[in-house]
């Protein structure tokens, strides 16, 4: 039988499922909607202190060429020195894990080798070929005692460098790479205030011209604080190079030991989406397990070991666009049907696949413009099922009964927190606070 064990993972991790499920016809990441205006850019602060993709930013000569903080081969060099390695051997380690099978649990979860990824995953290190496409501020991952924002801090949030490959003809390859670093916590400050000071510095970015020195100087400060190797949680990649579907993994970093692959957070093995079988497992579970559906939906279970031992995260998350790799869409009746779409919208796979074949909410066209974000980043995207616990805060709308707005959440969260807002939503008694104030993992 199945097992999730109760833990604070958040209502939803919202990352668009919808074709996953099978419901909704999946855009395009290449849809006009999808692509910032110059006005844009320059205008919207979300693009400013939030998603930070134009050009200008991350391949200013100043920090991102060969030398500077923000090029890849400082970072990695910095985290192999970290453990006692050169950059060439941390690298080396690292592809094994592609040139070689990975299993786990004596088999029951197993990953082929895939060599020509390593290669050019190598090749692309090796000739400079790793761009920083995007600076991203997940302050809004910030964990809170019982999930509740008015309560204490448990841990910061991130700061996230992603990083694009492309080949010695600046083609771009369809290989993205996310570094996933913990902000930080000041000795003299609490965790609340240190939540406090990094919103404040992380909204105080929009104040300045942009791409200007100041902002410019302002923001390599905050990069320079969080970008550190004691800081570094994970990386996460994406691609599709040696196979024929997209395939993600994650990769903890300790400081001691290095990069390993591990278990993709909050994603189940592959059997319970690409096996009958499997399918009907999960819905099984979920149907008659007493007090699983309301655990889901309020946002308090993760994937974990069962008392037997068996692992139920999986190795790596892979989208076919064949469909045989998919979460079932409906339940046993409508509690469990809502409960399946909450836990597909929380796994890597559910997440990316609601962006079409080319499976990435952050990616490039062409070398030299501005980074494409997938629909789901930048406002509201239509959900597959009813989004429970959805009050009038009498902020900016992050849900509707129908409707996610990513965006607007990552908004709410750094204004109210930069401001010192942290008091609870008022809402009815009875009703769960708002999805935006719920711990994701994604």
């Amino acid at each position: 039988m199945l097992n999730i064990t109760k833990h604070t993972m958040g209502l939803l991790g919202f990352c668009l499922l919808v074709s996953a499920c099978g419901q909704i016809p999946a855009p395009s990441v290449n849809t006009p909607e999808s692509r910032i205006t110059e006005q844009e850019k320059a205008s919207d602060p979300y693009f400013r202190n939030l998603v930070i993709i134009a050009p200008e930013v991350t391949q200013t000569p100043a920090h991102a060429k060969p030398g500077g903080a923000w090029h890849f081969d400082t970072v990695i060099t910095n985290l192999a020195r970290a453990n006692g390695k050169t950059a060439a051997a941390f690298m080396e380690e690292w592809a094994d894990y592609w040139r070689y099978p990975q299993m786990h649990n004596g088999g029951d979860d197993e990953v082929m080798a895939d060599a020509g990824t390593a290669a050019v995953l190598l090749e692309a290190w090796r000739g400079g070929r790793m761009d920083l496409i995007a600076i991203v501020n997940r302050i809004d991952l910030t964990r809170f005692i019982n999930n509740d924002p008015s309560d204490e801090v448990m841990a910061q949030g991130e700061g996230r460098l992603i990083y694009e490959l492309r080949k010695a003809n600046d083609d771009i390859l369809d290989f993205t790479l996310i570094l996933e670093f913990g902000l930080p916590e000041a000795a003299d400050c609490a965790r609340t205030c240190a939540l406090r000071s990094w919103a404040r510095r992380w909204k105080n970015l929009a104040t300045y011209p942009f791409t200007g020195s100041r902002y410019l100087d302002a923001l390599k400060a905050i990069t320079d604080e969080f970008a550190r190797p004691e800081n570094l949680r994970r990386i996460r990649t994406n691609d599709a190079i040696g196979t024929n579907f997209w395939q993600m993994r994650e990769f903890p970093y300790d400081a001691q030991t290095g990069l390993e692959m591990k278990q993709l957070a909050q994603t189940p093995k592959k059997k319970f989406r690409e096996t009958d079988e499997g399918r009907d497992e999960l819905v099984k579970f979920i149907s008659d397990t007493p007090g699983i559906q309301s655990d889901i939906i309020a946002g308090t279970f993760i994937f974990a070991e069962n008392r037997l031992g068996r692992q139920l995260p999986g190795l790596v998350a892979e989208f076919r666009e064949n469909g045989s790799s998919r979460w079932p869409a409906q339940g046993t009746d409508a509690g469990s049907t809502r409960a399946l779409n909450i836990v597909a919208f929380n796994t890597c796979d559910g997440c990316h696949k609601f962006n079409g074949t080319k499976n990435q909410h952050v990616r490039r066209d062409f070398f030299g413009y501005p980074a494409v974000l997938s629909p789901f980043l930048l406002g509201p995207s239509r959900a597959p099922g009813p989004l429970p616990g959805c009050p009038d805060s009498g902020q900016a709308p992050v849900c509707t009964a129908t409707h996610w707005n990513e965006k607007q959440h990552r908004v709410n969260f750094l204004e109210r927190h930069a401001i010192g807002n942290s008091e609870k939503i008022n809402v009815p008694p009875g009703t769960r606070l708002l999805p935006a104030l719920q711990y994701r993992v994604h």
